[in-house]
């Protein structure tokens, strides 16, 4: 198969908006700020640790007893490493590990446990999530045991969704398996696609191969019913051997499938912090075919019925994403876009992000701190943000931009009580530029993007990021206890957490 040259005649304008080449060059050029926070997790402060987490739980649960939270539980290990990977996460088949794993995520919820006794508080969970690292490795017995102790803490019953990242591949897919996440109350399956073509599968080291037909096989309809909550799909664009041919293909294959939802997700290629993306042999496509691929994404996703979901989220109407937008509880945050049921967060497990009363917590990103801090008793913060009025005010404008496609500027002056044009003077200045190049509208009541504009949502946000313009951005990895790396891990370590 040929490469086909990303001319523009072969985008549908009138379904996505083309993006000129220019725009592309001129404002893709910031790579970090995908906000999934504000401030964004680079800049979060280390020296905000356990005694801050407790007093934020402190005025939390004085002041909000009964709002929501989405509760998160990140597992630490992948059989193996795949190249594109930017999660916290350790390569490794050892079995023992995976249960000493879970050992210590169970000692973090008894240690938030103590915590909700002394103030007699038994948190309100919409939602479950399970990420990693490949979740789906955990043993059954295993997964008993942690859902045991999440019942010490919650209300299972109650809990509206209960989601898990599946590893997709061809040796790890089981229907069994499937059955028996569904018997525990999980209601919504996250399949790590990313691409369909063999050459793009092997580069990433994603054998063995999982093939449309694999996963058309696998989610027959007996299975789908299962999982009322909907069926997931990532795809990444941008990574070695794609072209507009095989990515073309690959969208076919997916939509042969129809995943409730998708996450089209760009690479970012970054060996000097992430150096497992070292080994990628073959070129890269450019920003203007990575462009292109995104359109034809675009394209092809709203023409089965697809509705385009903040960054970069499709969902069909029937998906609570879709929903959600249209009645303006879209949320944005560690966890990606989520319908809005909650919108702060219980993060378990290593590196994991919590949202507790309006401020940002982090777990340590290495196994050895993360355990030798529960050892302690004390929940393994690393790092996190107290947030201030002006981030709170900020945080506001981003997410709206980001969720509702808006910003309103009466209702941000009622709320906060400042004057909009006065407060943000120099942010309203800077903008005048993406209104001249077609990509922002500006009146009396809102800020919001044109057509072509949807595709620059972070550029705009940025605009409005003061924390970003003051401290710089500072790469996660460089908050791995002093090393640069959170894929490793000491080998004396390892010994010591799961000898027998």
């Amino acid at each position: 198969m040929t490469t086909k040259t990303p001319v523009r005649n072969e985008i549908d304008i009138s379904m996505s908006g083309i993006i000129p080449d220019n725009l592309i060059q001129k404002y893709d050029k910031q790579k970090n700020s995908f906000y999934t926070f504000y401030p964004m997790l680079g800049l979060w402060d280390e020296k905000v640790g356990f005694s801050e987490f407790k007093s934020a739980w402190k005025s939390r649960i004085k002041e909000n007893p009964k709002e929501p939270f989405q509760l998160y539980l990140h597992f630490p290990y992948c059989p193996t490493q795949c190249v594109y990977c930017q999660c916290a996460m350790v390569a490794s088949k050892d079995i023992k590990a995976y249960s000493t794993s879970v050992d210590f995520m169970i000692k973090e919820i008894e240690i938030l446990n103590e915590i909700f006794n002394e103030y007699k508080f038994k948190p309100n969970v919409a939602e479950i999530h399970f990420g990693g690292g490949s979740p789906s490795v955990i043993r059954k017995e295993d997964f008993e045991r942690l859902f045991d102790a999440l019942g010490r803490i919650i209300d299972i019953s109650k809990v509206l969704e209960i989601a898990i990242e599946i590893d997709p591949r061809k040796d790890r897919l089981q229907k069994d398996i499937l059955r028996y996440y569904a018997s525990k109350g999980i209601n919504r399956i996250s399949f790590g696609i990313q691409d369909f073509d063999s050459a793009v599968l092997k580069a990433i080291n994603r054998a063995p191969f999982c093939s449309c037909e694999d996963i058309l096989d696998l989610l027959k309809p007996d299975i789908r019913k299962l999982f009322k909550n909907g069926i997931n799909f990532d795809l990444i664009y941008g990574m070695p051997f794609q072209t507009l041919d095989s990515w073309e293909t690959t969208m076919d294959q997916v939509l042969k499938i129809k995943p409730d939802r998708l996450a089209v997700l760009t690479y970012g290629h970054r060996p000097e912090v992430f150096p497992h993306q070292k080994v990628i042999k073959g070129a890269l496509p450019s920003d203007e075919l990575k462009n292109a691929m995104f359109n034809l994404a675009t394209n092809k996703l709203t023409r089965e019925g697809y509705e385009r979901i903040g960054i970069d989220y499709f969902a069909l109407p029937h998906d609570a994403l879709a929903i959600s937008k249209k009645n303006g509880t879209l949320c944005r945050n560690g966890l990606g876009h989520t319908p809005g049921r909650a919108h702060e967060i219980i993060g378990i497990g290593p590196s994991c992000q919590m949202i507790i009363n309006n401020n940002y917590f982090q777990n340590y990103f290495s196994l050895d701190s993360y355990y030798a801090s529960l050892e302690k008793g004390l929940t393994p913060i690393v790092r996190g943000w107290m947030s201030s009025k002006d981030d709170i005010i900020r945080r506001k404008i981003i997410f709206d931009y980001i969720n509702k496609q808006k910003v309103s500027i009466p209702e941000i002056e009622e709320i906060h009580n400042i004057n909009f044009n006065s407060y943000f003077k120099d942010e309203l200045s800077k903008l005048e530029e993406f209104v001249a190049d077609g990509i922002l509208i500006i009146d009396k009541e809102f800020i919001h993007p044109t057509t072509i504009g949807r595709f620059f949502l972070r550029q705009v946000c940025e605009v409005f990021d003061k924390v970003f313009h003051a401290k710089g951005y500072k790469h996660s990895r460089d908050y791995v206890d002093g090393r640069r790396s959170f894929t490793t891990y000491s080998k004396k370590a390892h010994k010591k957490y799961i000898q027998s």
